[in-house]
């Protein structure tokens, strides 16, 4: 706990000295949607030179009329080789722009692994290395995040290459995780016991009582909606992480380790829905996402050497196809996070040369700007770019999103709980305090008063009334580790008020939040809603301070 406190101290420390967020500010305008763009031809080189008439983008099947272009090339000239200059033949009279700067990048690494393989587990995460080293630039940091139940810094953002291999040869050197050991024996020795106790009543003239297909198929289905749960928090919580990282303003690229990232873990578990929101959160915010699916174990947890009945008939597929099934299944959440954000995913030993391709893709590449249409807030918007040569391929997120003023506001919210907003001169001031907690179940009722001065909230004219109408909300989250933050809660109040009242009597409000119990800090946020004004505060729990 110290250790990880201290993780996050150093990375909030961070965040508050870099020099590089105020020189290089990559600020989202919500009313433009921005496309990296990365093209090779058919042999799969990068091709370079080509223009903006070069391109073609559409949303929802409607052209859009490209506003900004940029070409970035960031390979060294001994690098061309592996590239080729675009043969411009077609109409379009602008000259190819020359390479333009590209702002340094942030790249998150997110390890969430319980198995893999051995034998190839150091070859994997020296190809992570291998993409780290040919990745980063001058000017370019690198975090290094897991997960064990909740989201942990292992390394906060520095551009230290000596920590930051260090930190990825720990992984490399982890012992091999007995998870699904431990599962193999247990179902083996049940399997025994069942078949004994079989064997006893038969010789006992008595019929067998157990029913182990029910059995197993309960077990299943408990097991299934308990790992249902876990995944769902777990696409939240990346969810939060994503709204988090946009505070540090850096063009970012996510490469997502895992080994269990289903989109169907059964009959009755779709985490669709939770990872297609984390998706678009990750186009809404510009962040790419890569998918890497390393070799492991988990296919092996049961198999014909343990039961006879698992031999396949002739009309079943085979151990090998059924572990293949099950891997692809596995990382059916990885593919459709790096098909919608533009990244590349893979499974087993081809990570290798995808991250490779990931490398190219991050030196060599343009980038596409139109203006959104107002409508269809909160909701992806199919996006397809195309370019006027047939043979060219071209790699890019497939939608965009363009968030509402909520939205917005409520990702602030939860992102203040880790990373303080200062108030503007115009946002109104109040102060939070709670007033007790209790004990509700397995949660925490949390009593939380709120004073606010009245002086600092507009109020409106009500017709010939002396008395004028203003309205306020109240904003609160609550929040445990990094990236991790309760659904934020929007309490809202109207209130009659007079010129001629005492303009420092506050105005005092009370309500009660519903918390888990170990939530460390509430987030609050008063708003104006008669101006739109916004201010923000930690209330700290638990003893945090």
């Amino acid at each position: 706990m110290i250790a990880t406190r201290a993780a996050l101290a150093l990375l909030l420390f961070f965040l508050s000295t870099l020099p590089l967020a105020a020189q290089y500010s990559e600020r989202v305008d919500v009313s433009i949607a921005s496309i990296d763009v990365v093209v090779r031809d058919k042999a799969g080189h990068l091709v370079r030179g080509l223009t903006k008439d070069d391109f073609e983008v559409y949303e929802d099947g409607e052209l859009q009329k490209i506003t900004n272009f940029s070409a970035i090339d960031a390979r060294d000239p001994g690098e061309e080789a592996s590239s080729i200059t675009a043969d411009v033949t077609t109409s379009a009279p602008e000259t190819a722009p020359a390479r333009a700067v590209r702002s340094p990048r942030l790249l998150v690494l997110y390890i969430d692994v319980q198995e893999i393989d051995p034998t190839s587990r150091r070859e994997f995460f020296q190809a992570i290395r291998t993409f780290i080293d040919t990745a980063m630039r001058q000017g370019d940091f690198a975090t290094i995040l897991s997960w064990t139940n909740r989201v942990r810094v292992v390394l906060p953002p520095t551009s230290d290459r000596a920590a930051i291999d260090s930190a990825v040869d720990e992984f490399s050197k982890q012992g091999f995780s007995p998870l699904w050991e431990t599962l193999r024996r247990v179902q083996e020795s049940r399997l025994v016991q069942v078949a004994e106790a079989e064997e006893f009543l038969g010789e006992m003239g008595m019929a067998s009582t157990s029913d182990q297909s029910a059995d197993a198929a309960f077990e299943e289905f408990a097991r299934t909606e308990d790992l249902c749960g876990k995944l769902k928090r777990k696409s939240r919580e990346m969810r939060n992480l994503l709204t988090h990282l946009t505070k540090i303003e850096m063009k970012k690229v996510l490469l997502f380790v895992g080994d269990n990232l289903p989109l169907k873990l059964g009959p009755t578990c779709d985490t669709g829905p939770q990872l297609t929101a984390l998706a678009n959160t990750a186009n809404a915010y510009g962040i790419t996402i890569h998918g890497l699916h390393p070799s492991g174990a988990r296919t092996a947890m049961i198999g014909p050497e343990m039961d006879p009945k698992f031999f396949p008939r002739s009309n079943e597929p085979t151990t090998m196809a059924r572990q293949y099934s099950r891997a692809f299944d596995e990382s059916g959440g990885l593919h459709l996070l790096a098909s919608t954000t533009g990244g590349v995913s893979g499974a087993g030993r081809q990570t290798g040369e995808l991250l490779k391709r990931a490398a190219e893709d991050l030196e060599v590449y343009y980038s596409l700007a139109y203006s959104l249409s107002p409508g269809k807030e909160d909701k992806a918007r199919r996006v397809k770019v195309v370019t006027k040569n047939g043979k060219y391929r071209v790699h890019a997120r497939d939608s965009v999103v363009r968030l509402s003023e909520a939205a917005r506001l409520r990702d602030e919210i939860a992102t203040n709980l880790y990373f303080p907003k200062e108030a503007g001169p115009q946002s109104p001031e109040f102060t939070a305090r709670v007033v007790r907690i209790q004990r509700d179940g397995r949660f925490l009722r949390a009593a939380v008063e709120v004073s606010i001065h009245a002086s600092d909230l507009f109020l409106e004219a009500n017709g010939n009334d002396a008395r004028k109408k203003g309205s306020f909300s109240i904003f609160v989250a609550g929040g445990r580790e990094l990236g991790d933050a309760s659904d934020v809660t929007e309490l809202r109040q109207d209130f009659w008020g007079s010129k001629d009242e005492d303009a420092t009597t506050p105005i005092v409000y009370s309500f009660e939040t519903r918390i888990r119990p170990d939530t460390r800090r509430l987030s609050l946020a008063v708003r104006d809603n008669n101006t739109g004004e916004v201010s923000t505060s930690i209330v700290p729990l638990m003893g945090e301070e």
